[in-house]
């Protein structure tokens, strides 16, 4: 088997982290190495981490809409300015944008700043390992959306090798109440009564939540329900 490629992960949230790394690890082609949840810490880890040569990222995975230090608020085109930071920090290292985050400015200063790729957080499992792969084989990868938004402007993204990763159903099957919800019970594994505590409300009403959401899962157990939203790639930022 080859040696997975090594990724230093960056977003603001645990759970995102979490399930990426999960992800990448069952995919079996990649490996996450470090990560960071705001550009502070992004600077400081891959500092520590790339100077060890067995454990030096092949590509940076990283957020748009990062805070400035763990904690503040986030600065929604906050990481686009820290690329080319990140690759004088990791000469060689290859960066690739996830984010929600769709006006044609942080897009354009993500590539202008030195990005080799950009996808959507709503994309699968298997289309953000696949995303990785490409980025680390040396292409330019993008969605179709972002394609459209890009190859026309910058002349030297026109002449690099494209993968435009094909358009797939998006799996938003939950509601953003219900998902923070089940964010909750299947990937910190708080009980009903520790997420009623958390959202102030009715312990009766977080059964609703729970009940609900298994229903559009079509799931009956907590685990059931973790595996379907681990595999469909189901997350918010």
């Amino acid at each position: 088997m080859s040696e997975r490629i090594k990724v230093f992960l960056v977003d603001d949230e645990m759970p995102v982290r979490d399930a990426y790394s999960r992800w990448l690890e069952v995919d079996g082609r990649a490996t996450v190495v470090g990560e960071a949840d705001s550009i502070e810490t992004a600077k400081s880890n891959l500092q520590t981490v790339a100077a060890h040569p067995g454990r030096r990222p092949d590509v940076i995975l990283l957020d748009l809409c990062l805070p400035p230090v763990a904690g503040a608020q986030i600065q929604r085109d906050g990481s686009s300015h820290v690329i080319a930071d990140l690759i004088r920090i990791c000469p060689g290292c290859k960066v690739l944008v996830m984010t929600q985050e769709t006006a044609d400015e942080p897009i354009l200063a993500a590539f202008a700043d030195g990005a080799d790729g950009y996808i959507w957080k709503a994309e699968t499992a298997d289309a953000i390992a696949t995303a990785v792969v490409k980025v680390h084989q040396g292409k330019l990868v993008t969605t179709i959306s972002v394609a459209e938004k890009m190859l026309g402007v910058y002349r030297d993204l026109t002449t690099r090798d494209r993968e435009v990763l094909p358009q797939k159903e998006r799996h938003r099957l939950l509601s953003d109440m219900l998902y923070r919800t089940m964010k909750l019970y299947c990937f910190d594994g708080l009980s009903a009564k520790e997420i009623a505590d958390i959202e102030n409300m009715s312990l009766d009403g977080v059964n609703s939540r729970i009940k609900k959401a298994k229903e559009i899962l079509g799931v009956t157990t907590r685990r059931e329900a973790f595996r379907i939203m681990s595999e469909l790639g189901e997350y918010t930022s």
